[in-house]
């Protein structure tokens, strides 16, 4: 049977991957990469977070000064999780990067001196 949610998760997944691959140059290793995942997670956030009206926040502009334990006060637990996801999406692709490029030799890394 055909199933439309998975034309949806393989663009999304796939979309994934070129962005890595362009910007990173990430090759990415199986199916269920690590980054994709956190990157889906980390737009899933963003996404459900900036909805205008969901949170009753948006009318109550004071209830930002609540602390995250009260409780009601989800949106702000689930912001600190998506700030989490964001900051830990960041920091792997970097260190990834970082890793791939100390493999390098030392060649490829230097510039070589302008002959005149």
């Amino acid at each position: 049977m055909f199933d439309p949610s998975l034309i949806s998760h393989a663009s999304h997944s796939e979309i994934g991957r070129t962005i890595l691959k362009v910007v990173y140059d990430y090759d990415t290793k199986a199916e269920n990469d690590p980054l994709v995942t956190l990157a889906d997670a980390s737009m899933y956030h963003l996404v459900v977070g900036t909805q205008p009206g969901r949170y009753f926040v948006d009318y109550w502009p004071l209830l930002k000064y609540i602390p995250a334990w009260f409780p009601g006060a989800w949106f702000k637990r689930f912001a600190l999780e998506g700030a989490a996801l964001n900051a830990e999406m960041r920091d792997s692709v970097f260190k990834t990067v970082k890793e791939e490029m100390a493999s390098l030799p030392t060649s490829v890394l230097t510039i070589p001196e302008a002959s005149q």
